[in-house]
This record gives structure tokens, C-alpha cells and sequence, in this order.
């Protein structure tokens, strides 16, 4: 579910100890800065405690608004019977944990996904520097991958795109799939590395006309993750289970 700023109020909330039997993603773009938010809960979210984001001077402001962002969210959809936590290994948890969560955010757009089973959710903003890149992350199987993803963002585009950004798009929507099954993967003290994940094509398309992605091969193999790639306005999102 995409948001905007204004719509922020309108999440669906979960029935409390309610738990979604197939996964749900949230995603919010919103240019307000630390004290535009800070106002915006004091007025509207009444039930909010935001205290705990806010008091804690050791933190960038940047940091600041980020935590704030992805708690007044997750408050938004499940209310008070949740916190957010995090793992030994930095991964992020919910308490009670009734559910898997995952966050992600760049700049000024936020996404949050619950499942029922290990997830993963990347956000990025449309860069070349992953096409510089490609080399570090990108296995020679996964060459192929790219002019695939390539081909279909120059087909689904709305407007007249350049192969040139296609191809970095395409490298952007890769990392951000294999940054999504590292989340959904680590959720052990297990490491995976992004080298260790092969990505390939399935036969189904989104709605966009992009391939599906799944992880064809990972150092535990015993876990299968299937991964959706989407692209938005300005970002490129996966979600993973």
C-alpha cells in the first residue's frame, strides 16, 4: 500500500493480536522534517508516545526522524501492542513477536512490510552507482538478469527512458532484491553475503511487467525466497518472503 504525506492517518490497523496470513507492505513519502512530524503526532496521533524516538540526544537528527517515521507507521497499523526491537544481529524484531517484520527507507520515503514468515523489504532510489558497482554484487549468471530487467523497464516505461538509465535502474532493482533476501535470510546469527545469492527470472511479471525474482541458490539452501520487484515514482522497491 502506497501513501502519501496527507494519507498517513489512513493506514489500516490491524485487529489487536491480529496476524496477516499473507504479507503486507506500506510504503509513505513524506518531505515533512524532524519538528514538522514531532507536530504532526502531537496533534493527530493522540495515543503516540513519541518520547522515547525523540529524547534520545545521541542520535542525528536524521536518525531521529527516521525512527520516528518508521514507528509512527508501525503504530499507525498495529497500535500499542507492538514495539519495535532489534535482534542480536541488528536485524529488526517486533515485541510481542506475534509476526516478522521488515524496514527499509531512503531519503524521504519509508516502507514497512509484516508477514506471517521470514521477509525482507529494500527501498532505493534510482542510481547509477549500483551500474558502476554491478561487479561487487552481481554473479557472471546474473548478467543475463540484467539486460532482462533492462529490456522490461525500457518496455513498461511511461515515458522515453535511455537504455543507459534503463541499464541502471535494472542494477538498482538487482541490488535491491538481493539487499531484500539478505534481510530475509539473516534472520539467524547465520551471515549470507550478497555474493551467495543468486537471483533468476520467474515466468510471472508485476503489474509493471517486470520479471519476478527469486534466490535460484544460496549458501542455505534449504531456504527458498521468492522476491517482487516494483517500480515506482522515484524508487525502486522488493519485497521478499
Amino acid at each position: 500500500m502506497y501513501v502519501s504525506e496527507q494519507d498517513i492517518l489512513n493506514l489500516p490497523r490491524f485487529a489487536e493480536n491480529e496476524i496477516p496470513s499473507e504479507s503486507c507492505v506500506f510504503v509513505w513519502h513524506t518531505k515533512m522534517n524532524l519538528d514538522e512530524l514531532t507536530d504532526f503526532c502531537d496533534q493527530h496521533v493522540k495515543d503516540f508516545d513519541i518520547t522515547t524516538v525523540t529524547e534520545d540526544k545521541q542520535r542525528s537528527g536524521k536518525h531521529l526522524l527516521e525512527r520516528l517515521s518508521v514507528r509512527l507507521m508501525l503504530h499507525l497499523v498495529l497500535g500499542k501492542s507492538h514495539a519495535l526491537t532489534h535482534k542480536p544481529n541488528g536485524a529488526p524484531t517486533l515485541s510481542p513477536n506475534t509476526m516478522e517484520v521488515s524496514v527499509s527507507h531512503t531519503r524521504e520515503t519509508y516502507a514497512l512490510m509484516f508477514s506471517p514468515h521470514p521477509c525482507g523489504i529494500d527501498i532505493e532510489r534510482w542510481t547509477e552507482r549500483t551500474f558502476r558497482l554491478r561487479e561487487r554484487f552481481l554473479l557472471p549468471e546474473e548478467w543475463e538478469l540484467t539486460e532482462t530487467l533492462t529490456n522490461a523497464l525500457l518496455a513498461s516505461a511511461e515515458q522515453t527512458m535511455t537504455r543507459e538509465t534503463a541499464q541502471q535502474n535494472a542494477a538498482t532493482l538487482l541490488w535491491s532484491a538481493k539487499e531484500a533476501a539478505f534481510k530475509a535470510l539473516n534472520e539467524t546469527a547465520e551471515v549470507v553475503t550478497l555474493t551467495d545469492i543468486l537471483l533468476k527470472a520467474k515466468p510471472e511479471t508485476t503489474n509493471k511487467g517486470l520479471p519476478l525474482l527469486h534466490a535460484a541458490a544460496i549458501r542455505q539452501p534449504e531456504k527458498q525466497v521468492k522476491l517482487i520487484c516494483q517500480a515506482l515514482d522515484c524508487v525502486s522497491l522488493v519485497h521478499t518472503v
